[in-house]
C-alpha cells in the first residue's frame, strides 16, 4: 500500500462535518487586510507545504493527490487566477509565485535537477 494513503481515515467525518461548518460560517468574512475570504487562506498555506513537501520527495508528492501532478497544478493555477479577480492583494500575489516555483521545479526532469556541490573537490 502506498504510504500516503490508509484504509482506516485519520480523520473521522465529524471533521468533514466541522470543516463544511466553518467553510458555511466564514463563507462571507474576508482576512483582514484583503479581500480573500477567510476559509480560502487555508489553500495558500495547503500550496505552500506541497511545494516545502516537493522540495522533500520530489515528484513522489503528486501520489498524493486524485488529480496527479497536473490535475493539481491547474487546479491551484486556477485558484491563483480566481484571488486575481477579487483583486491584486498580498494573498493572490503570493500564491502565485509559490504556484510558479512549484510549476518550475515540477516541469524539470529529474536528471536536470541541480546536484549538491561535491566536498573535498581538489584543482589539478
Amino acid at each position: 500500500m502506498d504510504p500516503s494513503h490508509t484504509n482506516t481515515p485519520k480523520l473521522k467525518s465529524k471533521f468533514d462535518t466541522a470543516l463544511q461548518y466553518a467553510s458555511d460560517v466564514h463563507r462571507r468574512q474576508i482576512r483582514e487586510g484583503s479581500h480573500v475570504p477567510y476559509v480560502a487562506h487555508l489553500l495558500g498555506v495547503t500550496a505552500r507545504s506541497i511545494l516545502a513537501d516537493y522540495r522533500h520527495v520530489g515528484d513522489k508528492v503528486w501520489k498524493r493527490f486524485t488529480g496527479r501532478k497536473q490535475g493539481t497544478l491547474w487546479y491551484y493555477r486556477e485558484l491563483v487566477k480566481v484571488f486575481r479577480e477579487v483583486g491584486p492583494h498580498l494573498m493572490a500575489k503570493e500564491l502565485g509565485r509559490v504556484v510558479t516555483q512549484l510549476e518550475r521545479l515540477a516541469a524539470r526532469r529529474p536528471a536536470q535537477r541541480r546536484s549538491p556541490p561535491r566536498q573535498g573537490r581538489r584543482a589539478g
